[in-house]
């Protein structure tokens, strides 16, 4: 950001909306916050992504955890991810966030959630392509168990993040 005479009030305002009753107001300073890149207010949005009532505003402050690389927001990731249904549509965003983020904590959660089979198919291929990302060894094991997958994506996604691992992770686990 360049630093000009009003960016000081600008970026306080920004900060005084994420506190606004109205989620649009939120949302919208949020994602001024973003833009500015204001590594600054990250405590701020650790401590309102709890309360936070909005998914959509939820969403976005994941994605800001993300977008920022705060990771003093790994626990609140995790929480997500751990907490999360198969369903939920915060998990994406978590997963995003968690492979901007990065970290044993984060992928271990995800190995987890994986192991646990979700039924959702695009979160399959996210999360299979975050684990890969993250060059998560302790998920080897998981996502191996989808590079058989009659879902030719699916299997595809597991075969790359097998890659991404090594190529010792990968050819130990290639399917006949």
């Amino acid at each position: 950001t360049v630093e000009w005479p009003g960016t000081k009030s600008i970026l306080a305002a920004l900060r005084e909306g994420l506190d606004a009753a109205e989620p649009s107001i939120r949302s919208a300073s949020l994602q001024g916050i973003l833009e500015a890149k204001e590594i600054a207010v990250a405590p701020k949005l650790r401590e309102i992504f709890p309360a936070e009532p909005d998914p959509e505003i939820k969403r976005q402050l994941l994605a800001a955890f993300g977008a920022l690389k705060d990771g003093a927001a790994k626990e609140l990731v995790r929480g997500v991810i751990e907490n999360g249904s198969g369903q939920s549509p915060l998990l994406a965003s978590a997963l995003s966030a968690a492979e901007q983020i990065g970290g044993e904590e984060l992928a271990g959660a995800i190995t987890k959630f994986l192991q646990a089979n979700p039924s959702d198919r695009n979160l399959i291929l996210k999360t299979l392509e975050t684990l890969g990302k993250l060059k998560a060894a302790q998920a080897t094991g998981a996502i191996a168990g989808y590079a058989a997958s009659a879902d030719s994506e699916v299997r595809q996604h597991a075969l790359t993040a097998l890659v991404r691992l090594g190529a010792d992770a990968a050819l130990s686990h290639i399917p006949p």
